[in-house]
Protein backbone atom coordinates (compact mmCIF):
# COMPACT_ATOMS: atom_id res chain seq x y z
CA UNK A 1 0.00 0.00 0.00
CA UNK A 2 1.13 3.29 -0.95
CA UNK A 3 1.07 5.92 2.22
CA UNK A 4 1.08 9.35 0.46
CA UNK A 5 3.42 11.15 3.53
CA UNK A 6 7.19 12.14 3.34
CA UNK A 7 8.72 8.72 4.20
CA UNK A 8 11.46 8.65 6.87
CA UNK A 9 15.02 9.84 5.84
CA UNK A 10 13.65 10.90 2.82
CA UNK A 11 15.31 13.77 0.80
CA UNK A 12 13.46 16.36 -1.22
CA UNK A 13 12.07 19.62 -1.38
CA UNK A 14 9.36 18.54 0.50
CA UNK A 15 10.89 16.58 3.18
CA UNK A 16 10.97 17.97 6.52
CA UNK A 17 14.64 18.51 7.99
CA UNK A 18 14.36 17.39 12.12
CA UNK A 19 18.21 16.97 12.85
CA UNK A 20 21.85 15.39 12.51
CA UNK A 21 22.49 12.28 14.26
CA UNK A 22 25.85 11.14 15.37
CA UNK A 23 26.96 7.70 13.79
CA UNK A 24 29.98 6.68 11.91
CA UNK A 25 28.34 7.60 8.73
CA UNK A 26 26.53 10.84 8.54
CA UNK A 27 22.41 10.64 8.33
CA UNK A 28 20.25 13.24 7.88
CA UNK A 29 16.57 12.14 9.07
CA UNK A 30 13.43 13.36 7.82
CA UNK A 31 10.30 13.34 9.96
CA UNK A 32 6.89 12.11 8.39
CA UNK A 33 4.85 14.57 8.61
CA UNK A 34 1.55 13.65 7.64
CA UNK A 35 2.06 10.52 10.54
CA UNK A 36 2.36 12.71 13.40
CA UNK A 37 -0.29 13.40 15.94
CA UNK A 38 -2.48 15.95 15.26
CA UNK A 39 -2.61 16.38 19.05
CA UNK A 40 -0.09 17.61 21.27
CA UNK A 41 1.07 14.51 23.15
CA UNK A 42 2.91 14.61 27.26
CA UNK A 43 6.53 14.10 27.40
CA UNK A 44 7.64 14.71 30.86
CA UNK A 45 11.43 15.77 29.69
CA UNK A 46 11.41 18.58 27.67
CA UNK A 47 9.21 21.42 26.24
CA UNK A 48 11.60 21.71 22.95
CA UNK A 49 8.93 21.86 19.66
CA UNK A 50 11.00 18.68 18.36
CA UNK A 51 9.67 16.65 20.87
CA UNK A 52 6.00 17.79 20.67
CA UNK A 53 3.32 17.16 17.98
CA UNK A 54 1.42 20.80 18.23
CA UNK A 55 -0.12 20.98 14.60
CA UNK A 56 -3.70 21.78 14.41
CA UNK A 57 -4.65 22.35 18.71
CA UNK A 58 -1.22 23.48 20.05
CA UNK A 59 -1.34 24.48 23.72
CA UNK A 60 -1.35 22.17 26.84
CA UNK A 61 -0.69 18.57 25.45
CA UNK A 62 -3.07 15.33 25.49
CA UNK A 63 -3.30 11.85 25.97
CA UNK A 64 -1.83 8.98 24.23
CA UNK A 65 -2.65 5.27 24.01
CA UNK A 66 -1.27 2.52 21.85
CA UNK A 67 -2.48 -1.27 20.18
CA UNK A 68 -0.43 -3.96 18.96
CA UNK A 69 -2.04 -5.98 17.34
CA UNK A 70 -2.11 -9.55 16.38
CA UNK A 71 -3.57 -12.53 14.25
CA UNK A 72 -3.63 -16.21 15.04
CA UNK A 73 -2.44 -16.23 10.86
CA UNK A 74 0.19 -13.86 11.54
CA UNK A 75 -1.27 -10.37 10.44
CA UNK A 76 -0.35 -7.82 12.88
CA UNK A 77 -0.58 -3.97 13.25
CA UNK A 78 -0.41 -1.09 15.40
CA UNK A 79 -3.41 1.36 16.29
CA UNK A 80 -2.86 4.83 18.35
CA UNK A 81 -5.50 6.90 20.09
CA UNK A 82 -4.70 10.43 20.61
CA UNK A 83 -7.00 12.91 22.72
CA UNK A 84 -6.68 16.51 24.30
CA UNK A 85 -9.55 17.33 26.69
CA UNK A 86 -11.75 20.02 24.82
CA UNK A 87 -11.34 18.88 21.40
CA UNK A 88 -12.45 15.17 19.36
CA UNK A 89 -10.02 12.03 19.57
CA UNK A 90 -7.93 11.15 17.14
CA UNK A 91 -7.14 7.33 15.72
CA UNK A 92 -4.52 6.38 13.18
CA UNK A 93 -4.85 3.05 12.37
CA UNK A 94 -2.03 0.53 10.53
CA UNK A 95 -2.79 -3.03 10.04
CA UNK A 96 -0.93 -5.80 7.58
CA UNK A 97 -1.69 -9.34 7.24
CA UNK A 98 -5.68 -8.92 6.56
CA UNK A 99 -7.74 -10.72 3.57
CA UNK A 100 -7.50 -8.61 0.75
CA UNK A 101 -9.64 -5.78 -0.28
CA UNK A 102 -12.32 -6.27 2.38
CA UNK A 103 -13.59 -4.31 5.09
CA UNK A 104 -13.19 -4.01 8.79
CA UNK A 105 -14.65 -2.89 11.82
CA UNK A 106 -12.47 -1.76 14.57
CA UNK A 107 -14.71 -2.46 17.55
CA UNK A 108 -14.26 -1.58 21.39
CA UNK A 109 -14.89 -4.49 23.94
CA UNK A 110 -15.29 -2.90 27.37
CA UNK A 111 -15.99 -6.28 28.61
CA UNK A 112 -13.34 -8.83 28.70
CA UNK A 113 -13.43 -11.94 26.49
CA UNK A 114 -12.25 -15.32 27.11
CA UNK A 115 -10.69 -14.84 23.38
CA UNK A 116 -10.51 -11.94 21.66
CA UNK A 117 -9.84 -14.09 18.59
CA UNK A 118 -12.89 -15.75 18.99
CA UNK A 119 -15.36 -13.48 20.56
CA UNK A 120 -19.31 -14.83 20.95
CA UNK A 121 -21.91 -13.19 19.18
CA UNK A 122 -23.15 -11.27 22.45
CA UNK A 123 -19.52 -10.10 22.60
CA UNK A 124 -19.55 -8.57 19.53
CA UNK A 125 -22.99 -6.93 19.97
CA UNK A 126 -21.63 -5.37 23.13
CA UNK A 127 -18.77 -3.59 21.87
CA UNK A 128 -18.73 -0.45 20.33
CA UNK A 129 -17.90 0.57 16.52
CA UNK A 130 -15.04 3.01 16.59
CA UNK A 131 -14.80 3.08 12.61
CA UNK A 132 -14.68 1.14 9.00
CA UNK A 133 -11.74 0.25 7.18
CA UNK A 134 -10.81 -1.33 3.94
CA UNK A 135 -7.73 -3.82 3.28
CA UNK A 136 -6.25 -3.27 -0.07
CA UNK A 137 -4.81 -6.02 -2.75
CA UNK A 138 -1.67 -6.86 -0.66
CA UNK A 139 -3.82 -7.22 2.97
CA UNK A 140 -2.93 -3.68 4.05
CA UNK A 141 -5.20 -1.12 5.83
CA UNK A 142 -4.10 2.73 6.48
CA UNK A 143 -7.03 4.77 7.68
CA UNK A 144 -6.34 8.06 5.97
CA UNK A 145 -7.84 11.33 5.03
CA UNK A 146 -7.13 14.64 3.44
CA UNK A 147 -4.81 16.69 5.17
CA UNK A 148 -4.93 20.00 5.14
CA UNK A 149 -1.39 20.39 6.58
CA UNK A 150 -0.26 17.75 4.10
CA UNK A 151 -1.48 20.53 1.76
CA UNK A 152 -0.03 23.37 3.20
CA UNK A 153 3.28 21.69 3.35
CA UNK A 154 2.54 21.43 -1.03
CA UNK A 155 2.59 17.32 -0.64
CA UNK A 156 0.63 16.00 -3.99
CA UNK A 157 -0.68 13.49 -2.59
CA UNK A 158 -1.68 15.22 0.37
CA UNK A 159 -3.61 12.34 2.77
CA UNK A 160 -2.48 11.39 6.76
CA UNK A 161 -3.99 8.38 8.89
CA UNK A 162 -5.30 9.94 11.64
CA UNK A 163 -9.29 10.76 11.49
CA UNK A 164 -11.57 11.80 14.38
CA UNK A 165 -13.06 8.80 16.40
CA UNK A 166 -16.61 8.92 18.36
CA UNK A 167 -14.24 7.38 21.78
CA UNK A 168 -12.77 9.34 25.20
CA UNK A 169 -9.53 7.54 25.74
CA UNK A 170 -8.80 9.89 28.80
CA UNK A 171 -9.46 7.34 31.56
CA UNK A 172 -7.91 4.70 33.30
CA UNK A 173 -10.63 2.45 32.73
CA UNK A 174 -9.70 1.50 29.13
CA UNK A 175 -6.59 0.32 30.22
CA UNK A 176 -6.16 -3.50 29.17
CA UNK A 177 -9.18 -3.82 27.30
CA UNK A 178 -9.42 -5.60 24.08
CA UNK A 179 -9.78 -3.86 20.27
CA UNK A 180 -10.44 -6.35 17.45
CA UNK A 181 -10.79 -6.58 13.74
CA UNK A 182 -13.63 -8.11 12.51
CA UNK A 183 -14.03 -9.05 9.04
CA UNK A 184 -17.71 -7.26 8.38
CA UNK A 185 -18.74 -10.36 5.70
CA UNK A 186 -17.67 -13.43 7.79
CA UNK A 187 -18.24 -11.76 11.24
CA UNK A 188 -14.50 -13.20 12.34
CA UNK A 189 -12.19 -11.70 14.17
CA UNK A 190 -8.68 -11.02 12.54
CA UNK A 191 -6.60 -9.09 14.98
CA UNK A 192 -7.10 -8.18 18.35
CA UNK A 193 -4.90 -6.53 20.90
CA UNK A 194 -4.82 -4.80 24.35
CA UNK A 195 -5.25 -0.80 25.13
CA UNK A 196 -1.89 0.36 26.80
CA UNK A 197 -0.75 3.76 27.61
CA UNK A 198 2.12 5.68 25.45
CA UNK A 199 3.76 8.14 28.38
CA UNK A 200 4.46 7.47 31.06
CA UNK A 201 1.75 7.82 34.19
CA UNK A 202 2.67 11.49 35.38
CA UNK A 203 2.58 12.45 31.80
CA UNK A 204 -1.17 10.61 31.19
CA UNK A 205 -2.46 12.35 34.72
CA UNK A 206 -1.08 15.35 33.55
CA UNK A 207 -3.56 14.90 30.54
CA UNK A 208 -5.96 13.53 32.00
CA UNK A 209 -6.81 16.41 34.46
CA UNK A 210 -6.11 19.29 32.06
CA UNK A 211 -8.73 21.81 32.37
CA UNK A 212 -9.51 23.45 28.76
CA UNK A 213 -8.92 26.74 28.57
CA UNK A 214 -12.28 27.58 26.39
CA UNK A 215 -14.27 25.77 29.21
CA UNK A 216 -12.45 27.24 31.80
CA UNK A 217 -13.27 30.85 30.10
CA UNK A 218 -17.04 30.35 29.85
CA UNK A 219 -17.16 29.19 33.65
CA UNK A 220 -14.78 32.41 34.17
CA UNK A 221 -17.49 34.53 32.30
CA UNK A 222 -20.66 32.75 33.30
CA UNK A 223 -19.65 33.60 37.13
CA UNK A 224 -18.76 37.71 36.73
CA UNK A 225 -22.26 37.14 34.45
CA UNK A 226 -24.15 35.89 37.62
CA UNK A 227 -22.70 38.51 39.83
CA UNK A 228 -23.15 41.73 37.84
CA UNK A 229 -26.90 40.11 37.43
CA UNK A 230 -26.98 39.94 41.05
CA UNK A 231 -25.33 43.35 42.07
CA UNK A 232 -28.09 44.89 39.35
Amino acid sequence: MKIDCVLTAVDGQNAIYTEGRKTEIPVNFYENLCAKPPIAVYRSNSLKSSNFYTYNLGGIAGGMVEVQMHGYRGGEGMISMVEKKGYNPQIFLVLDGLNEAKEYDVLYNENEPKDCLHMTSNDRNLAKKLITIRSDSTGMAVQKKPSLRCILAEIKDYFQPWTSVDFHILTDSIFNKTIAIFDTMTNEAELCGKIKVKSSLKDWESAKNFFPAKISHFFIFAYFSFILFMLQ
